[in-house]
């Protein structure tokens, strides 16, 4: 071993947190994690089946989530709704707001900035999966307002 290896701890820890009172896990059997956050409930989608999908974004009023296929699940949705989108700039895809104008939904779109960049401005098709950061600071209040309201 090199002095560059990691450090591996001798004995292995727990962590746990102490909870918070509007958290509940609702459901952990079948590959399923549903969790709770007050009135929310967070879904996988891509853990379910597509029929399982289509009902449960067919019903759906509010569909938040990050930019890609899980939230092109919205054209199965019966009825317009409020869909919130976050993703990186370099996600040029629009395709979930012309799911959205189609159905007529109230869109909302939190841009977020990538890690990678071109250092000349021009778009690299290595940027469109970038990781990024959501930007609290700057959108966590707006985003807080739309999933309470």
């Amino acid at each position: 071993m090199s002095g560059n290896d990691p450090k591996v701890a001798e004995l292995p820890s727990v962590m746990r947190t102490t909870g918070w009172d509007d958290y509940a896990l609702v459901d952990s059997g079948g590959g399923r994690k549903l969790e709770r956050y007050g009135r929310l409930t967070v879904v996988r989608p891509e853990r379910l089946s597509l029929r399982q999908q289509v009902d449960l974004f067919a019903a759906a009023e509010v569909v938040a989530g990050y930019g890609g296929s899980a939230m092109f699940n919205a054209v199965y949705a019966r009825r317009p709704g409020r869909r919130i989108v976050i993703a990186s700039e370099s996600y040029v895809a629009r395709n979930e707001w012309m799911i959205a104008s189609l159905k007529g939904d109230d869109y909302h779109h939190f841009f977020c900035t990538p890690e990678l960049t071109s250092p000349d401005g021009r778009w690299r098709p290595d940027q469109f999966h970038s990781p990024y950061t959501f930007d609290f600071a700057r959108d966590g209040a707006a985003l807080e307002t739309l999933l309470k309201e």
